[in-house]
């Protein structure tokens, strides 16, 4: 056996990484500019460290079902829609959808 072929073998897998660094970066970038802003302004107060209604923070990462669960009460397809003070525009729906579709990634904490 060609003492390279293991070698050979993973360079597929390694030409991936950088697309794949880069289209977390860009997930993270989009959550930043488009999801992040909204979850502060309209959902954090009753979702975040000063509590947590339904047991859900929105200020930390969530697991995929737990996203699933939030997109469906701010398009107002669960049991609660969200926010209790009104719809979300629909730009700002589709950004969550979008968000949790690429798997709801949240930036690593830092500090």
């Amino acid at each position: 056996m060609n003492p390279l072929r293991p070698l050979l073998l993973l360079l597929p897998l390694l030409a991936a990484l950088p697309a794949r660094t880069q289209e977390k970066g860009s997930a993270l970038a989009f959550f930043e500019s488009d999801v992040r802003p909204v979850l502060v302004q309209r959902c954090v107060a009753c979702h975040g460290p000063s509590g947590a209604s339904a047991k859900i923070r929105l200020d930390r990462p969530i697991d995929a079902a737990t996203a699933r669960r939030v997109l469906a009460a701010v398009r107002g397809d669960g049991p609660a829609a969200m926010p209790p003070s009104g719809r979300l525009p629909a730009a700002q729906v589709a950004a969550i959808g979008k968000w949790v579709a690429a798997g709801a990634p949240f930036p690593a904490a830092t500090g």
